[in-house]
């Protein structure tokens, strides 16, 4: 059994001791689509829309019901996709990157440089994971027996602020015997605090840029404490370190949201002020 140990940055900051050569590499991994497939498959009937899709029987009501449960699909799986998505450091899909156990974590500080993700990457890459999965949950539609559903590609839309907002353009087709109705735009508002993470990561990142060998973890915990931001580090070899920045709370679905990278060549012993 591997046993890991973890340093978090809960009000004390403790040193990383460890002695090492320095020699920068790059670990060649891979997450193949089918990795993210078994994800979501895994989180299926955990997040699957929970309620019952009643109508009154209507064509109507029937309707409605199917445009209440691709809501709330775009939303158990815009959960799913966040969090897939933030713990492989906001890259989907993902090549390359330092192994961690059987994952693979985007590197955000490699060999002397800023290898972190632009937050415009960030949004395409969650719109992405929604894309490729939301078919999961959909599962052709078939809790709708009696009524021909068609659905045309799904193409979403994310924007990170102080939330996140997911929007998408699923156009889907109803027809009943001489009946038919046409829908497309369905939106999703995700109460995480990503931008905030994805800050607390670039913060990081440019105390490395500034001297990767002599880093304030002072300032980090500071800026967290102040974020409502938990920082937690782990040393994956000898060269790599990885980094944990979640939001703060006992909610479930916000002990989901998290923001995993990982550097390399960058904590020495002594390096901490």
């Amino acid at each position: 059994m591997m046993h890991r140990k973890c340093y978090k940055l809960d009000g004390s900051v403790r040193a990383m001791q460890k002695a090492a050569q320095i020699s920068v590499f790059i670990l060649l991994g891979a997450i193949v689509l089918i990795g993210a497939t078994v994800f979501f498959l895994a989180q299926e009937q955990k997040d699957a829309p929970k309620e019952q899709i009643a109508d009154d029987g209507s064509f109507t009501g029937r309707i409605e019901g199917i445009e209440r449960f691709v809501s709330s699909c775009l939303e158990s799986t815009s959960y799913e996709a966040l969090e897939l998505v933030g713990a492989s450091g906001g890259f989907y899909p993902l090549i390359d990157g330092a192994a961690f156990g059987d994952e693979t974590i985007a590197y955000h500080f490699l060999d002397g440089k800023n290898m972190s993700s632009s937050l415009g990457e960030f949004e395409r890459s969650i719109a992405l994971a929604v894309e490729d999965n939301i078919d999961f949950c959909i599962k052709d539609f078939r809790d709708f027996p009696g009524i021909l559903v068609q659905a045309e590609e799904a193409h979403a839309g994310v924007s990170i602020g102080e939330g996140i907002s997911i929007a998408l353009d699923y156009p889907i087709t109803a027809i009943s015997g001489n009946e038919r109705s046409e829908s497309s735009q369905f939106q999703a508002n995700i109460a995480f605090r990503t931008k905030q993470m994805y800050g607390m990561g670039l913060l990081i990142v440019e105390e490395l840029m500034k001297d990767p060998h002599d880093i304030c973890l002072n300032c980090i915990l500071d800026s967290a404490n102040e974020a409502n931001l938990t920082v937690e580090m782990e040393p994956l070899s000898k060269t790599d370190v990885l980094f944990t920045i979640t939001e703060q709370g006992s909610d479930e679905r916000i002990s989901r949201s998290i923001l995993r990278f990982a550097i390399s060549d960058s904590i020495q012993t002594g390096a901490v002020k």
